[in-house]
C-alpha cells in the first residue's frame, strides 16, 4: 500500500482481481516502535490507516495485529460484489 498512489485506487484494484471467496494480505512496518534498517517511517502505512482502508472499501477483516516486534499483518477478504462462485475442492 505504501507505493500506491492512493489508497482507495489500490484497494479498488485489488477487488477487481481477487476472487470473491480470496484474501488479501498486507505485511509491513510498524511506525510505532524503532525499526532498523528499511523505509522511512513516514513512507509506512500504520495499521490503523490500512484497516480504515480496508473496511472504507468494503473488505471483511479477519486478522489484524503486531507480527513480531517490528511488523504488522491484515488479512481481509475480499468485498462482496454479487453471488460467490462455488469454489472448486480438490477430492
Amino acid at each position: 500500500m505504501r507505493a500506491a498512489r492512493s489508497t482507495a485506487l489500490f484497494l479498488a484494484e485489488m477487488a477487481r482481481i481477487v476472487r470473491s471467496a480470496g484474501r488479501l494480505a498486507i505485511l509491513d512496518g510498524r511506525r510505532d516502535v524503532a525499526q532498523p534498517p528499511g523505509p522511512p517511517l513516514q513512507h509506512r502505512v500504520s495499521i490503523r490507516d490500512a484497516v480504515e482502508g480496508l473496511r472504507g472499501a468494503g473488505w471483511g477483516l479477519q486478522r489484524e495485529g503486531a507480527l513480531g516486534t517490528y511488523s504488522y499483518l491484515v488479512v481481509a477478504s475480499a468485498p462482496q460484489t454479487g453471488p460467490a462462485a462455488p469454489v472448486a475442492r480438490a477430492p
